[in-house]
């Protein structure tokens, strides 16, 4: 696990920034929705997934987990603009 469980049980998924949570017939659907940098993975993105994750694996009646994107492109991979401006770290996901 990335996060505390207390941290897992108290997060609201409506607050993220740059994913869509839905939970439904047991299956945890995000959908990655940051269109205008081609769903480029970002430093909160990659956090909010990392929740997500947690958050499938601790529940037991979460049988599955579906990935989506809005927009035309699936994901770029990492936001090299990010990682270039020296504004990812990866470690620092608490």
């Amino acid at each position: 696990m990335f996060f505390k469980e207390e941290y897992i049980e108290n997060y609201d998924f409506s607050l993220n920034k740059f994913t869509l949570v839905n939970i439904t017939d047991n299956f945890l659907e995000i959908t990655l929705n940051r269109n205008e940098r081609k769903n480029a993975l970002c430093t909160e993105m990659i956090k909010e997934l990392a929740v997500c994750t947690d958050y499938a694996n601790t529940k037991k009646e979460i049988r599955g987990v579906i990935y989506k994107s809005s927009g035309d492109t699936f994901c770029a991979g990492l936001d090299l603009k990010e990682l270039s401006d020296g504004k990812i770290f990866l470690a620092d996901m608490s």
